[in-house]
């Protein structure tokens, strides 16, 4: 899963305890040695995970001061803990009638929370913007480059191709296997596929990029 600026990958071997965060400008890797089941990303620096229900810095590994609530058990006023620094998110868990929020500090010192079973009809604090992270498996991969002058198609296992936006052909690869495209590099260089299927591991499937260039 590409982060919000597309300059970091989320990862996780098949069978692993670990997940990885590749690091797309510097292919550094950092290894997240938690058991993260359920992970997705917050911002562009910040990890979840659904179990255990944690918040990971994706920049050094070290885990947010993050209080946990399970709201069934106790019930809390939302407005009581959102403050002026918290930005807060939704994560959608597919299937689940009860809601998980993330209220994510801005500042280090300051408190986040996983706040989960949380009832549908509650009522949330007015005038604060919730953000929704969608599950994992429903997020969505922009086809158009960061820096909006280019766009690309794909057909499942067959090509790629990038266009510019004036429609015109730029470059294409043509594929013989199952291949996952992830999406673009973060400079609208080109777009990085895998030629595997099913979870990603750029240590044994190198990340390929197909460039405007």
């Amino acid at each position: 899963i590409l982060s919000d600026q597309q300059d970091k990958l989320l990862y996780a071997e098949m069978d692993a305890h670990e997940i990885y965060v590749l690091n797309l400008v510097n292919n550094e890797t950092l290894i997240i040695d938690e058991g993260c089941d359920g992970y997705a990303w917050i911002d562009n620096n910040t990890v979840v995970c659904g179990w255990p229900q944690i918040l990971i810095d994706a920049q050094d590994g070290s885990k947010l001061n993050t209080k946990v609530i399970n709201y069934q058990e106790n019930p809390i006023e939302l407005i009581d803990v959102v403050t002026n620094n918290h930005e807060v998110y939704e994560l959608a868990i597919s299937g689940n009638e009860r809601r998980v929020f993330i209220l994510l500090a801005q500042e280090p010192a300051q408190q986040s929370y996983y706040i989960f079973l949380v009832p549908e009809d509650v009522e949330l604090p007015e005038n604060v913007q919730i953000t929704v992270i969608p599950a994992n498996r429903e997020l969505p991969i922009d086809r158009v480059s960061p820096n909006g002058e280019y766009y690309f198609r794909e057909s499942e296992d067959e090509w790629l191709r990038i266009y510019d936006k004036n429609d015109r052909l730029i470059s294409q690869v043509s594929f013989d296997e199952t291949t996952n495209v992830i999406g673009w590099a973060y400079d609208s260089s080109g777009v990085l596929f895998l030629r595997r299927a099913g979870f990603l591991d750029p240590r044994k499937f190198p990340i390929q990029k197909l460039t405007v260039r």
